[in-house]
């Protein structure tokens, strides 16, 4: 047993008791004052702890031990000796459940670290829920890119069903944004229709136009059944593509008319605009 424990352990409550009698050499001079280990000022007491007679000399004159004379009473240095050893147990388990960094010049050692924080051998390994259900509707070329970025990045299965459900998240906010823009695109469609024939300088002139190119452009999209993607695609909310699509639709609806009195010299001339074949294809289209 050593000296610190006998102390502890045996040391009288009074001088002289247990058959030590209280020296003379027992009172050492007042230490400086310094810091004690836990923090506390470690200035030198009035007076000597009773059980200080039963360190040996060298040790009363040893700074480290005289630091212990701020406990008055053997309960308390007791009470210190006990937290300090369950922290070292604290301290122990801690360092048992710590990570241990590999050598990263080892790829076994490096593979085995990752191995024990649970990332899998492949990407197909990872079972991402809301990924792999088919009711998803993700392309499965697209979960497997999805799931080799995760193996890539080291991420564990939980953090990769986290990053497959952020992805879904963040694909349907951007679902939500994408409708709402088009929704306002088409409450909007008619005044800024009218507000692009900057040209025209009447008013009412300016929503004749509108309402002229607009009839031209749905009759085109009905008879091309275009209609409902144009409108789902948002492109029918576009007010450039709207007159774009009716100044084709009147140039070919005049074009038409008159293609039966064309010479062949016109028709290629007008096929330089319209591209080579036009008429005879459209007209094959019409029957």
């Amino acid at each position: 047993m050593n000296d610190f424990l006998r102390m502890l352990f045996f040391a009288p409550d009074a001088a002289g008791a247990e058959g030590v009698p209280a020296t003379d050499d027992a009172a050492p001079a007042a230490a400086d004052a310094t810091t004690a280990p836990d923090g506390a000022s470690n200035a030198a007491p009035t007076e000597l702890p009773k059980y200080w007679a039963q360190l040996s000399s060298a040790k009363r004159d040893d700074a480290k031990y005289q630091a212990l004379t701020k406990y008055q009473k053997l309960d308390d240095l007791a009470d210190a000796a006990v937290s300090l050893a369950e922290e070292n147990e604290k301290l122990k388990a801690d360092s048992a459940r710590a990570i241990k960094l590999p050598d990263k010049d080892n790829p076994e050692s490096v593979k085995a670290f990752w191995k024990s924080l649970g990332v899998p051998d492949k990407a197909e390994d990872y079972k991402i829920a809301i990924l792999d259900d088919p009711k998803a509707g993700v392309p499965a070329e697209s979960v497997q890119k999805i799931k080799e970025r995760c193996l890539k990045s080291h991420l564990s299965p939980r953090q990769a069903d986290h990053v497959g459900n952020m992805l879904v998240e963040l694909s349907l906010d951007g679902m939500k944004q994408v409708s709402a823009e088009m929704k306002l695109r088409k409450d909007n469609f008619e005044g800024n229709l009218i507000a692009s024939y900057a040209d025209i300088s009447s008013d009412a002139d300016r929503r004749a136009a509108a309402q002229r190119d607009t009839d031209a452009y749905n009759a085109w999209a009905s008879e091309t059944g275009l209609k409902s993607l144009l409108e789902d695609k948002g492109i029918a909310w576009e007010p450039e593509v709207v007159k774009a699509v009716a100044k084709y639709a009147r140039a070919r609806s005049g074009q038409r008319s008159v293609q039966n009195t064309m010479t062949g010299a016109q028709k290629n001339q007008s096929a330089g605009v319209y591209g080579k074949d036009f008429y005879a294809a459209f007209s094959k289209k019409q029957g």
